[in-house]
């Protein structure tokens, strides 16, 4: 998987800081269904120390409160503007850790929780790992293919590199998970569909959730020439991965 610029992802991010809860509907849908599976799976855990990795505007942290008043709770992100706005969302009492979710050295915690970030690092199954590793219970939501295929797809008939990520497929998200031998494993794959006015639309919208990430030596131009030949409405999905793991640590 090739490296991913992180100062440039954060710069995206903190841009997007004050946009970002107005557009990020199916990322708020993913952050209820998330805590949702977690209580259906696990209706017995209560952990005493929570970190939510790649926390963005504090979303899930929030449920998890809610869920969880008397635990301690930790929010990663790599976008200091985003966890000012997490503060805001969750409260000054909630600890705090900028950084890249790869490099962090993480400490042990009861509940490892992260929704629609992991997909981010430029290791994505060494994070996933990682998490599984530091805690007695880890709740998921990442991207998966064929996420936004049909942007990409835009691009490869004109022959060109697209931007983006490359994300996992869900076959290799579980076998990095049941490498770390879980008592407990549940997954499901669910499509969010999108629908935009035009492809211009959909450009506007990633900017807006910050996400519009492109690698190193992408051409500009190429985006320009894709909006030449696209007219119409643009549809597109998100294929997210929800996973709940334990072991028997608890």
């Amino acid at each position: 998987m090739p490296d991913i610029q992180n100062d440039t992802v954060a710069a995206n991010f903190s841009r997007a800081s004050c946009s970002y809860d107005l557009v990020a509907k199916i990322q708020k849908e993913c952050c209820y269904k998330l805590v949702a599976m977690l209580r259906e799976r696990l209706p017995h855990f209560v952990p005493a120390s929570v970190l939510d990795i790649g926390a963005g505007t504090g979303c899930l942290t929030k449920l998890l409160l809610s869920e969880f008043p008397d635990a301690s709770y930790t929010m990663n992100d790599i976008s200091y503007a985003m966890l000012n706005r997490a503060r805001e969302t969750v409260g000054e009492n909630v600890s705090t850790i900028l950084g890249d979710m790869l490099k962090i050295k993480f400490s042990v915690f009861d509940l490892i929780a992260s929704s629609m970030a992991i997909h981010w690092s430029s290791d994505p199954v060494t994070v996933l790992k990682s998490a599984c590793r530091l805690s007695k219970a880890f709740a998921f939501s990442i991207l998966v293919q064929p996420s936004l295929y049909e942007w990409s797809r835009l691009f490869h008939e004109l022959s060109l590199p697209s931007p983006g990520l490359h994300y996992l497929s869900s076959e290799e998200v579980e076998l990095a998970i049941m490498d770390t031998s879980p008592t407990l494993f549940t997954w499901e794959v669910c499509n969010f569909d999108m629908q935009f006015a035009s492809p211009k639309e959909f450009i506007r919208y990633m900017r807006q959730l910050g996400s519009n990430y492109s690698p190193a030596g992408f051409n500009g131009y190429h985006v320009r020439k894709v909006l030449k030949h696209a007219y119409g409405e643009f549809f597109s999905k998100y294929s997210v991965m929800f996973g709940i793991v334990s072991w028997s640590r608890f």
